[in-house]
């Protein structure tokens, strides 16, 4: 079981390509909601650009702005919540850690 759970992550697992610039991720106090638009900051000190929205949503979270320079457009992408669903037929628990190495682990102990 430990080698086919090794060798599916490492299937799976995919590495980022910092050489392609097709989007960059903002933090909630990077940017500022409000009239119908989204201030997002610069690297120049006090400075933001300004995008209309199509939308009235305002966001509190990380968002990821994709960038389509051919169309002259972007495309926000914002983090859905999802509901924790309780199954009464559950009896481990399954801990997931997704961190500089991709782990799965439970609760019962193997020597």
């Amino acid at each position: 079981m430990n080698r086919y759970l090794c060798r599916q992550v490492h299937r799976n697992s995919v590495k980022m390509h910092a050489e392609s610039a097709q989007g960059f991720s903002a933090a909630e106090r990077a940017y500022r909601c409000g009239d119908h638009s989204i201030y997002i900051s610069a690297k120049q000190k006090r400075r933001r650009v300004y995008v209309p929205l199509t939308d009235h949503n305002q966001y509190k979270r990380q968002i990821y702005i994709k960038l389509y320079p051919q169309k002259g457009s972007i495309q926000i992408r914002v983090p859905v919540d999802v509901g924790v669903r309780i199954h009464r037929d559950y009896k481990n628990q399954v801990g997931l850690a997704l961190g500089m190495y991709t782990m799965l682990t439970t609760d019962e102990y193997q020597s």
